[in-house]
């Protein structure tokens, strides 16, 4: 007989907004950047770790312009300014910081490439939410009817 391994308690919404109130600029900046660097990604998508990189380095610079507000509901988010933390960080602490947002169960593991692509978990997927102010939509394709022959 095997044995399962218990089920990870999932945190309520109100946990995860307590804990997002406590996050750092650094990782706040790089969980907005997550949800505006790819417009049409839906829940369950990655975001290459490179193009997640280059969004907030040029964004914080305001070399990508535009207000990023977000809409959950009919709850409207404020446009969001990137940290100065955003600006100066290097590639080896935006990687490491990476890392610790995926030890944390807030993304899967990357496939041990530095750039590989960065996939929510769905604790992950409700944080994002939750700082950035925008929900990732579901799935847009419809469904294949099964063929009836």
């Amino acid at each position: 007989m095997t044995a399962t391994a218990p089920a990870t308690p999932q945190p309520t919404t109100e946990q995860l907004k307590a804990y997002a109130d406590q996050l750092p600029d650094v990782y706040k900046d790089i969980l907005v950047g997550f949800q505006f660097s790819q417009p049409s990604r839906v829940r369950g998508q990655g975001v290459l770790e490179g193009t997640l990189r280059n969004f907030i380095y040029n964004r914080s610079r305001g070399l990508i312009p535009g207000n990023f507000v977000g809409t959950i509901g009919d709850v409207v988010s404020p446009p969001y300014t990137f940290s100065a933390a955003a600006r100066d960080m290097t590639d080896v602490e935006f990687s490491a910081a990476i890392d610790q947002l995926t030890d944390a169960g807030f993304f899967e593991d990357r496939d041990g490439t530095r750039f590989g692509s960065l996939i929510p978990t769905p604790v992950g997927e409700s944080l994002l939410a939750i700082v950035s102010g925008k929900a990732a939509p579901s799935r847009q394709l419809p469904d294949l009817p099964k063929p009836t022959w």
